[in-house]
């Protein structure tokens, strides 16, 4: 049986054998190694960086991936007239083309003999990630037309919400005379979007309810000031396996954020019911200007597919018993009722569909082409029985 050599090992460990290894000479090629290393790959960052903003600028577009030059402070719409642009590379793409009046649609009918519709709404009526006649809008314009002569003209803008629709519809009603008016609500934001006025004290209470999402805010950070990060981020999502990786580890959550969450607790906090009784005023204001009103309910991709909820409700720490998916949706459809105003729900049939079709995005929270299709769908055959 052979021994271990006690010399050897206290050889080994000896201080003398470390000072031997790591003498300064070492140590100053292994830190200039290091230093060079480091060195050259920020200086190969830099040149890409440069590269990158000379041939494929990425600030063009917004962290919604919207051409910036869409935007128009000026313009009542908030999009800028007759402006032609696509969406930033990424799990989708199309073309976007802003009308004369500032609105993603053909110009605007002054025939008053058709019958014309205004779809108010955000980036899903928009048609976020679709060309304009994928859009639900303009499905189902096309199928009102094989019964009516139909015109809708599409109202939907990104980044508003719905005390942005009724100020749009009194500005637009001056030279559109528009017989039926969609009111298109996203559950997810539009009651979050509302802008309440603030009290004298301030909203410190609400500001503290607002989710510390620092990584989407560094994400966002960088967006907006590397162009490189924008445009590997966003060609990498267009390979299916990583966009499949990204979902499955939970490192895409797309829109999830408290307030996603939040408008689907029955028990509610006092900034919810301001929120809920302004977002009824609001739609009463929209019926007395044009009795002839539908509200659209657009769900989000957490109502219609349970993995989706289960991941957003262990995120952000939620206890599941506090929330109903549909409560929003049975909220607004009894005001409705009792307000004998129309509404056209899309969960229930969302909902029984997304077991075996993908009506999202796979990262991107907005309906893909079938989304659409569906939503125009449901609304057309509401609508007719309605319009009937």
């Amino acid at each position: 049986m052979a021994f271990i050599n006690s010399d050897k090992i206290k050889n080994i460990f000896s201080k003398e054998k470390w000072r031997s290894f790591f003498t300064r000479d070492k140590f100053k090629r292994v830190f200039q190694n290091m230093l060079l290393f480091f060195g050259s790959t920020f200086f190969i960052l830099i040149i890409c960086e440069i590269l990158v903003r000379i041939f494929f600028n990425q600030t063009a577009y917004t962290v919604s991936s919207y051409p910036e030059r869409m935007f128009d402070s000026k313009s009542e719409t908030r999009l800028r007239p007759n402006f032609k642009g696509e969406f930033a590379p990424g799990e989708f793409s199309a073309s976007i083309h802003i009308n004369s009046i500032g609105l993603r649609d053909h110009e605007p009918i002054s025939d008053t003999s058709i019958y014309r519709i205004l779809g108010l709404g955000d980036s899903f009526t928009f048609g976020h990630g679709v060309e304009a006649e994928e859009s639900f809008i303009e499905i189902l314009e096309n199928k009102l037309n094989k019964e009516e002569k139909t015109d809708i003209l599409n109202a939907g803008i990104p980044g508003t919400g719905p005390d942005h629709y009724l100020k749009l519809y009194n500005h637009i009603k001056k030279s559109y005379k528009s017989d039926h008016v969609l009111f298109c609500l996203f559950i997810g934001n539009d009651l979050n979007d509302l802008k309440l006025k603030k009290n004298k004290g301030g909203d410190r209470n609400n500001n503290a309810k607002k989710e510390d999402n620092s990584g989407s805010s560094f994400k966002t950070f960088l967006r907006k000031n590397v162009h490189l990060y924008s445009f590997v981020v966003d060609r990498a999502k267009t390979i299916p396996f990583v966009r499949k990786f990204l979902v499955n580890s939970g490192i895409a959550h797309g829109m999830i954020g408290n307030y996603i969450i939040d408008v689907l607790k029955p028990k509610l906090s006092i900034e919810y019911e301001k929120r809920w009784a302004y977002l009824f005023q609001i739609i009463k204001n929209t019926q007395d200007i044009n009795n002839n009103l539908t509200i659209v309910l657009i769900p989000t991709r957490e109502q219609v597919y349970p993995d989706r909820l289960n991941k957003a409700i262990q995120q952000l720490g939620y206890n599941k018993k506090d929330i109903e998916i549909d409560f929003p949706n049975r909220k607004i459809v009894d005001f409705c009722k009792s307000n004998n105003i129309n509404c056209i729900d899309l969960l229930p049939v969302f909902i029984k569909s997304s077991r075996t079709k993908k009506m999202y995005f796979d990262i991107d929270p907005h309906f893909n082409k079938l989304g659409h299709e569906m939503a125009a769908q449901i609304i057309y055959s509401k609508l007719m029985t309605n319009l009937k």
